[in-house]
């Protein structure tokens, strides 16, 4: 769900660019929404690190329903983002914040649930279940190329310009209300249960920039 949300602004750059940054050249509004693209990419070690925390504290599932809530309300909010034409510059300020947010959401997701299917599953199948992990972030990320592909094919470009573009961004929030409906009955692990019982007073961060190296 989360890959889908965060790849799905890649595949729909050129159409954002003319909506969030009309008054600059065709080059120049691409380079800008890409550069936005890749201001998420940049907050993924935050969410990483910030993710790994709370999973280490509050549990593994507890960790990826807030991850999936992060992702699910700024995606939902794209959708409904007024243009530069609406606000100006607030518009690009705006979609910043939204990519930001995102970025930290999928740093964390990536790793929160392929730690959590690991600690949850049998010994030996720990390694097909891990790879889960993998297979839902490449599922998210083609069938936001599906969605991005069949707005612009089904639609013709006056109406995905005017409000056609919105709809894969408002479908991503209301699947994301179904990712928050499955996340909120998950168990925390025995491994999480073990591990909270004798936890380390040292942080593991901590231990990595230093005993670690």
């Amino acid at each position: 769900m989360e890959w889908y949300d965060f790849a799905l602004y890649g595949f729909m750059a050129t159409i954002i660019a003319r909506l969030f940054f009309p008054d600059q050249s065709q080059v120049a509004s691409l380079i800008a929404t890409y550069g936005i693209f890749a201001a998420g990419f940049i907050m993924r070690p935050i969410g990483a690190v910030f993710f790994g925390r709370l999973g280490d504290t509050l549990g593994r599932s507890r960790a990826m329903l807030i991850s999936v809530i992060m992702m699910v309300i700024p995606t939902f909010c794209l959708g409904l983002l007024p243009t530069y034409e609406k606000i100006g510059i607030f518009a690009p300020v705006l979609l910043i914040i939204i990519r930001l947010v995102q970025g930290v959401s999928v740093g964390g997701e990536f790793s929160s649930s392929a730690t959590f299917l690991v600690e949850t599953s049998p010994k030996n199948k720990r390694g097909l279940s891990g790879s889960w992990a993998n297979f839902g972030s490449t599922l998210g990320v083609l069938l936001g190329s599906g969605m991005a592909t069949l707005t612009i094919t089904l639609l013709d470009d006056t109406v995905v310009m005017a409000w056609g573009w919105r709809l894969p961004f408002l479908f991503g929030g209301l699947l994301g209300c179904l990712a928050i409906y499955l996340r909120k009955g998950l168990p925390k692990s025995e491994h999480f249960q073990k591990y909270i019982q004798k936890k380390p007073k040292e942080s593991p961060l901590k231990a990595v920039f230093t005993t670690g190296l």
